[in-house]
């Protein structure tokens, strides 16, 4: 609200909602910029332990609570809208600008002249097949830095920028580590190899699994962390003993078909990593040093 940049903007329409019974994390805003233009946002994920659920779920589950929300949103904005608007967000909310975009209204889509992803992850094919996410997509910016591991998760069709950014691994996910020369961001050829290589292994270990499998595995593994009593993600290293003590007793518990399923998980993860290790660290290359896709 101080800066030059960001202070004569107007923000109205906020909306939040958390849910453990729905497994929804959910917020939105809509901002005025001053340019004469409307930008519709969608919030990423908080430190939620049941935000973190709902991105999971996307892995099998479509839509989640939080992108019919983001319809509903974006289509109530619209109406207080009268010029043409933009739609955006990062991480989470990347995809559930681009989500909403493409399963609005169409009277309401064809007044978007964009849509920003930061970082978001993508969809499954169900989703990308469809009618109105071709629509959608010459529309969509997506935005990636260079060693990026939440942006490429999932189906991803459109095109995407590589961003420098000034952190590691999965810290680059931090918008604001992002590099900015003059008005646009410091843009690279390629990810790293390791982008590349938790991409693919992600892929392919998500690809051998069918929905019904992944789903019970990420409901076990849900079932475990809620045992240790933690609302939100940060309070995991805070009183380990006890906590690591409430997972392991959660892990008995549950019946062996589902310990087997949550081993036999473990098994093809590991499996997918060792197949693509060669392709993207061979002997002697470093990181440094572009893989081919």
């Amino acid at each position: 609200a101080t800066s030059a940049r960001f202070s004569g903007m107007r923000l109205s329409g906020y909306a939040s909602k958390l849910s453990e019974a729905r497994q929804e994390q959910f917020a939105a805003l809509t901002i005025q910029t001053g340019d004469g233009c409307t930008y519709v946002s969608f919030r990423g994920t908080d430190h939620s332990l049941v935000g973190w659920k709902e991105d999971f779920n996307m892995s099998f589950m479509s839509p989640v609570p939080a992108q019919r929300d983001a319809v509903a949103y974006l289509e109530g904005a619209a109406r207080h809208i009268r010029r043409p608007f933009r739609v955006g967000g990062h991480s989470k909310g990347g995809n559930l600008a681009v989500y909403a975009s493409a399963f609005c209204d169409r009277r309401i889509q064809k007044r978007i002249v964009g849509v920003y992803s930061n970082d978001g992850p993508g969809f499954d094919e169900s989703v990308i097949s469809t009618q109105g996410f071709r629509d959608i997509k010459e529309r969509v910016s997506a935005f990636v830095p260079q060693s990026s591991i939440i942006g490429m998760l999932l189906e991803h069709t459109e095109r995407y920028v590589i961003v420098h950014s000034n952190q590691k691994g999965i810290m680059q996910h931090d918008p604001y580590s992002w590099s900015i020369l003059g008005r646009g961001f410091v843009v690279m050829d390629t990810v790293s190899n390791s982008s590349l290589f938790i991409d693919k292994t992600l892929t392919q270990w998500i690809k051998s699994m069918d929905p019904a499998h992944r789903a019970r595995f990420i409901n076990a593994l849900y079932e475990i962390l809620s045992a240790t009593d933690i609302k939100d993600i940060t309070e995991l290293p805070t009183d380990w003993f006890k906590r690591a003590r409430s997972a392991g007793e959660a892990l008995r518990s549950i019946d062996d078909d589902t310990r087997k399923a949550l081993l036999q998980t473990l098994r093809l993860l590991f499996h997918a990593a060792r197949t693509n290790l060669s392709s993207y660290f061979p002997l002697g290359r470093t990181n440094r040093e572009p893989a081919d896709r």
